[in-house]
């Protein structure tokens, strides 16, 4: 079913009906994206760090997304494959934590979504908790990171958002070592990927792997 013809829950409606706000006030917010920009927020409410990367996205022109999440909702993927499906978006990857894919957002998990619309391929499932969106064209290179997953809510949350610097590239060079599973893995399986449990045992935090910027370089 498409997302033009699927029904919708009340939290969704609500949600697209602040669509323009929370996009007017993200950039507001955010103001033009330059090469080397550097820029600290703290939300309230008035926008999310999916309207963040968006408003990012119209600045920057066609780029590529790559998203680091939780969780995410219905309403974000939506809004995710309609751009992409406008060209905004090159193409959408996620990172989701092994949790989501047990979730169920009306009988269908987060992971799903993200398939249905961009294909297996396009997601990875490893032990995440960082919430974080890239998005690259041959211009920008830019990494908003900070507190809050995709989706919208009235917490305060803090974002990071940088333009060409090394930990952009330490995010990508992190995702491309974390190797593809099939649907439906373990959570052994997740941990081992994500390098939080180098032991393969049950304690997630009993060998921390260490990620530098000189892995990076090297």
């Amino acid at each position: 079913m498409s997302p033009s013809t699927k029904p919708r829950s009340s939290a969704y409606s609500r949600r697209a009906s602040r669509a323009a706000e929370c996009l007017s006030a993200a950039a507001e917010c955010i103001g033009h994206v330059e090469p080397g920009l550097s820029l600290f927020v703290l939300m309230g409410g008035d926008f999310s760090l999916l309207d963040a990367a968006l408003h990012v996205a119209r600045e920057i022109g066609p780029c590529h997304l790559s998203a680091w999440a939780w969780v995410v909702g219905e309403y974000d993927v939506d809004t995710i494959a309609d751009w992409h499906a406008r060209g905004a978006l090159l193409s959408a990857s996620l990172l989701l934590d092994r949790c989501a894919e047990d979730a169920d957002i009306r009988g269908v998990s987060p992971g799903d979504m993200w398939r249905e619309a961009f294909g297996d391929a396009s997601v990875r499932v490893c032990r995440v908790h960082s919430k974080a969106v890239r998005l690259w064209n041959d211009s920008f290179r830019v990494l908003l990171r900070g507190s809050a997953n995709l989706n919208r809510n009235d917490r305060l949350e803090n974002l990071d958002i940088s333009e060409g610097g090394p930990e952009f590239d330490l995010f990508a060079a992190v995702e491309a070592e974390i190797a593809p599973l099939p649907k439906g893995c373990s959570y052994r399986q997740a941990r081992a990927v994500s390098r939080v449990d180098d032991s393969g045992g049950a304690d997630m935090f009993g060998r921390l792997g260490a990620w530098s910027p000189a892995r990076v370089a090297s």
